[in-house]
């Protein structure tokens, strides 16, 4: 009987430390916070076009989680973003168009350390077809 409760006494141990191993490895690993900016693609509306939430986006070249950004397509339809070579300041391969499906967000991008800064535009296709002007991204110390 002894053996027994003994068993029983050090299976509940290592239940009990599993559990706190667990859990105290969540509390020291909490979800990464929100790891950059994100360009939302939003949906037409009965008061407003399609459109882009902040159509000039100021970036970081310092790392912090402000040189990150991507984009959230809120819109009914896959978007296409589109980057001319010159205009490219990440430090992921060039990408002439990216595609994002209604609803999904793009990977994260890092801008270049040493990307110039001025306004790198780009084009959002169908969502600004017909506006003027084009949406940009900028590289800040």
């Amino acid at each position: 009987m002894n053996t027994s409760f003994s068993r029983r006494r050090s299976s509940w141990f290592l239940f009990a430390a599993v559990v706190l191993f667990i859990s105290g490895c969540a509390a020291h690993n909490p979800p990464a916070p929100d790891k950059g900016k994100v360009i939302h693609l939003l949906a037409a509306t009965s008061t407003s076009p399609a459109r882009i939430e902040k159509e000039k986006e100021k970036l970081s070249k310092s790392h912090d989680k402000h040189n990150h950004v991507r984009w959230f397509n809120e819109t009914g339809e896959t978007q296409k973003i589109i980057f001319n070579s010159s205009d490219w300041i990440f430090m992921e391969p060039h990408q002439a168009v990216i595609e994002v499906a209604a609803g999904a967000r793009t990977e994260w991008f890092t801008v270049k350390e040493d990307a110039d800064e001025v306004e790198h535009t780009y084009s959002v296709q169908p969502l600004l077809s017909g506006f003027p002007g084009e949406p940009s991204v900028t590289a800040e110390p």
